[in-house]
């Protein structure tokens, strides 16, 4: 037979394959599907060579079957084939990342260890860091990824491509990638994954058919050096259908010594054919084709030996008996025999007796361990349970666990340690690994399946480790369980999570303060807060500041100090409330804490929006995501909302265009329970843009997936309020904001009181409208009754949410709203009141919400057939709402009613912007730069932090495309920046 098996038909996909791996205008990703043996690792191959022709550096990786209990494996097997000198080119924490993954990089001094202790929170700095790697290797030639069978691929590495997707739109690393398509269920998670990633932006999927009959004659051709009889070609056409591997196999069994004997008797099912195969091959070959088979990976002699007791010639004749038969291939680089193709191994496993299976899984388990082959700890222990020796799979489980952990790859970590605690119970404790017990493995699984979003699970776990563990002597971890479950319950508002809490207290006492008191103590004073017992909750966090000068990481002691401005700040107490951030802030920054610095700037841009200043809020939102694009935690919950606060303050002064693109990356797959908020903040988008549909759908995969306490968190509820109402469903608006846990005025819903109380009242509004339209007496009623419940709800609160606050400043324009909505819900609609409303909008700068009250004058005015100035108001609801496609579109019903033109509107109702793009806050502080007054001068004089400043200067700079202040104001003098008008 021809040595080489060349690649048959398949121009037209071969040449998308190379389109995308040499640099083009092909697509950036492509997927090749198709069924097993139709020929996907031929065809890309073929693509690899011809790319690497073009100069092309191509890393390749492939899955195994055991890849789910090795995190990274293909991408781990694709840079094997870097120099480490690579990473010569990179950043040092980008350097110290990837040594974690490949530690054959790394030096002693490298920190491979260190985030272990951090929580192991950071797996996207990770990433991040593989990302960066990538794009230093591209800036000094093309360099494309190839992924094969990732139908085999661990949950981290899809997490992995899938944001190397999302993050590299300009294609700067071109990925190949091949999956079986009978693993494509669409209704599992590997479907799904599949379908979300192909429906990204410039990611092509590639369906592989089988080979046509002309196809197999040129195939055969190839195989055998000669043309095939017409009679020959028909027969394996109608048994192989064109499956490419099955096709040579065929040709492998019916050729014999150079002669093609057709009408042999052979099955016809290709796993029964690749058995008869194998049985032709002598003992020793048998040996070796189990021992691959087995093994699931390629093999080298070394390993062979061992695991076969085969050596020298005979092991060598048994290799090259296989390699004939075309059973498996000649070995690579790396000196690995492998199976021709897995339906080898498949076909061979399946076949074996139970009791061999286990013991040549134990002889594999036994030599990788012997000889430091295996691809990492999860390998071992994979092929100890095939064994059935649990005594000898706990200690490996274990160290895969920590594997996991140490890469970010927290789904697989989750499942060695539920692994770890269902092998406890029947393993002797001389044969428990050391330095590890039962609560311990409880708590590393709750966390890994936390960390990897899957809180609910995470959750449910914790429950039960508590129930099972709740007599442990150990007590810090009984003290954790306890504060687990009651975070978890506190989640689902099952209103028992107080319970664990006061449990926890009181095991506290007698132990040295550590930072299980830092967080119990704050929980529970949370807890208390929350039910507007603050006077009762400030004692035990300011208890749990004092702990912290005791030595806890910094990203506690800020927590703290962040859950102490919200009392002072709910108090009203500003300037204080502001000192404790600045506190806060000093202790993130000196402690260089990623994490903690990040928390502090989701806790300041929180106060900013509350204190009605939206652009400092998204100066200090979009520092703080460049820190966690630097510290790789674009996916963490902080990053999260630091994107979502963008949205909300970019939104709220009427252009979110800037926010568009970056939620966008972050949502190209599916959310998950603990990590759904760029979803929130993408169905926001999907209200502004009127698209109310994907707004729904978005809100509909959330919450199958989130906590009820995400569902009842305040700007969730009028954001899914929102979309009913623009929808016409106001009686579903109502239904959801009656099911909101009461009362509506407990501390973390006060910064939302009020504008839900307006909206509903706009809701029974909206409802009584609805029935009058339809002349329903008792739907009128209906709506007058749930008014006057919303009444009696404002009535019962503590504390007036319609008030002027120091803090709350929106209050009292939701009340204005609030008092216009009344008189539109006895159908008195007073245009007077939509006035007020308007103009206490206008003077906190919220176009749309002044949009929607002159909307709303309009209405009344014509109404009472004053035309005239409710055409002036309409086209000023059409310029204040000129984005926000829903309420422009009532607006625009509107006027046609009126006969009114909207192309005529007043140029004075939106200001110009300023040259530059820079904001007012901005324009402010540069005239402040341009005096000369320092970061701390400016702080002071304009009310806000030294950290704040700097911020807004930075944004000055790069807005101005200067490289110092003296440039800055330069330019500013020269561009007349210094004498515009403050808005």
């Amino acid at each position: 037979m021809a040595a080489a098996l060349p690649l048959v038909g398949r121009r037209s996909e071969r040449a998308l394959l190379v389109e995308t791996l040499v640099p083009s205008h092909g697509p950036r990703a492509v997927v090749v599907i198709g069924e097993a043996g139709v020929g996907k690792t031929r065809l890309i191959a073929d693509a690899i060579r011809d790319a690497r022709a073009a100069g092309v550096t191509v890393l390749e990786g492939n899955c195994l079957p055991l890849s789910e209990s090795v995190p990274f494996l293909p991408v781990t097997e694709a840079l094997r084939s870097l120099d480490p000198s690579a990473l010569a080119r990179c950043a040092p924490h980008v350097r110290s990342e990837l040594v974690r993954l490949m530690p054959d990089w790394g030096t002693e001094r490298d920190p491979v260890k260190q985030s272990r202790a951090e929580g192991g929170q950071h797996r996207g700095r990770l990433f991040a860091a593989l990302r960066d790697l990538l794009t230093a290797l591209a800036a000094d030639g093309p360099y494309a990824l190839v992924f094969e069978d990732l139908h085999w691929a661990d949950a981290t590495t899809r997490d992995f491509v899938s944001y190397l997707i999302a993050v590299d739109r300009d294609g700067v690393t071109p990925l190949v990638m091949s999956s079986r398509i009978e693993e494509l269920d669409p209704t599992r998670l590997l479907g799904r994954w599949f379908a979300e990633l192909t429906r990204q932006s410039g990611v092509k999927q590639l369906h592989l058919d089988r080979l046509s009959r002309p196809e197999v004659a040129e195939h055969i051709h190839g195989l055998v050096g000669a043309p095939a009889p017409s009679a020959f070609v028909d027969e394996v056409y109608a048994r192989a259908d064109g499956n490419a591997f099955f096709t040579e196999q065929l040709v492998a069994a019916l050729h014999d010594g150079g002669a093609l004997t057709p009408g042999a008797t052979l099955p016809w099912n290709l796993a029964q054919l690749l058995l008869a195969q194998a049985k032709r091959v002598r003992d020793d070959g048998q040996q070796v084709l189990a021992a691959l088979a087995v093994a699931g990976r390629g093999l080298d002699e070394q390993l062979l030996a061992a695991i076969t007791g085969l050596s020298g010639r005979g092991l060598a004749t048994a290799l090259q008996e296989l390699a004939d038969a075309w059973l498996i291939d000649r070995p690579g680089m790396d000196g690995r025999y492998r199976l021709r193709h897995a339906l080898v191994g498949e076909a061979v496993s399946g076949d074996m007796l139970a009791g061999d299976r286990r013991e040549r899984h134990a002889a594999t388990a036994r030599a990788l361990t012997v000889h430091g082959a295996a691809d990492g700890a999860g390998e071992v222990a994979e092929h100890w349970a095939a064994a059935g020796q649990s005594n000898e799979e706990l200690p490996w489980r274990v160290a895969a666990a920590a594997e996991a952990t140490d890469v970010y790859a927290h789904r697989e970590a989750a499942t060695h340690w539920k692994r770890v605690i269902d092998l406890w119970p029947g393993v002797p404790t001389e044969a428990r690994p050391a330095g590890i017990d039962l609560p311990t493995s409880y708590l590393n699984a709750v966390d890994a399946l936390d960390r990897s979003g899957d809180t609910r699970r995470a959750g449910q776990l914790a429950e039960e480790a508590l129930q099972t563990q709740g007599t442990t002597t150990d007590r810090r971890a009984l003290i954790l369980l306890y504060e687990r479950v009651s975070h978890y319950r506190e989640w689902e508002q099952d209103g028992s999570g107080l319970e664990p809490l006061e449990k926890a207290m009181a095991m506290l006492a007698g132990l040295p303060p550590g930072r299980e008191h830092v967080g119990v103590l704050r929980s529970y004073a949370d807890a208390l807060w929350d039910a507007n017992r603050a006077d009762e909750a400030r004692p035990f966090l300011e208890q749990a500041l004092r702990v912290c000068a005791a030595g806890v990481p910094a990203v506690d002691e800020v927590e703290a100090l962040r859950d102490l401005t919200y009392y002072v700040f709910d108090d009203g107490d500003v300037s204080d409330g502001m000192r404790l951030l600045y506190r806060a802030e000093a202790v993130a920054y000196r402690s260089s804490d990623s994490l903690a610095t990040i928390t502090i700037h989701v806790a300041h841009c929180d106060a900013l929006l509350d204190l009605g200043r939206l652009e400092d809020a998204a100066s200090i939102a979009r520092a703080g995501l460049e820190v966690a694009r630097r510290a790789g935690l674009e996916h963490h919950a902080h990053a999260q909302f630091l994107r979502s606060m963008v949205l909300r303050a970019l939104a709220e002064l009427g252009d979110w265009a800037e926010a568009e693109p970056v939620i966008d990356a972050m949502t190209q797959s599916a959310p998950t329970s603990g990590a759904s908020y760029d979803y929130m903040a993408r169905a926001r988008l999907d209200i502004l843009a009127g698209d109310l549909t994907s707004a729904t759908e978005r809100w509909t995969a959330i919450e199958a997936v989130t906590h009820r306490t995400n569902l009842d968190f305040g700007a969730n509820v009028v954001d899914r309020c929102r979309i009913d109402l623009w929808s016409g469903r106001p009686r579903e608006a109502l239904r959801r904001i009656q099911q909101v846990p009461q009362p509506l005025d407990r501390a973390s819903f006060r910064p939302h009181t009020a504008e839900v109380l307006s909206l509903a009242m706009r809701t029974c509004a909206d409802l009584a409208e609805l029935a009058l339209a339809r002349q329903d007496s008792r739907g009128t009623q209906t709506a007058h009754r749930a008014a006057q419940d919303v009444v009696m709800m404002r009535e019962a609160m503590t504390r007036d949410p319609f008030a002027q606050h120091p803090y709350y400043v929106t209050g009292p324009a939701h009340g204005a709203n609030w008092k216009a909505e009344i008189t539109r819900l006895h159908h008195r609609s007073d245009p007077d009141a939509w006035a007020a409303a308007a103009a206490a909008w206008e003077g906190l700068r919220r176009p749309h919400r002044v949009g929607y009250a002159r909307w709303r004058q309009a209405e009344a005015l014509l109404a009472t057939g004053k035309t005239a100035p409710a055409r002036d108001c309409l086209r000023q609801a059409a310029t204040a709402a000129h984005n926000y496609t829903p309420l422009l579109a009532e607006i625009r019903t509107l006027s046609r009613l009126a006969h009114v033109d909207l192309r005529d509107q007043p140029t004075t109702i939106r200001p110009e912007p300023a040259p530059y793009g820079l904001t007012p806050r901005e324009i402010a502080v540069l005239r402040l730069v341009a005096d000369g007054l320092t970061n701390t001068q400016i702080g002071n004089r304009l009310y806000i932090s030294e950290k704040t400043a700097s911020v807004h200067i930075t944004n000055i700079m790069r807005k101005l495309a200067v490289k110092n202040r003296a440039q800055a104001a330069a330019l500013a003098q020269r561009a007349g920046l210094l004498n515009l008008e403050q808005s």
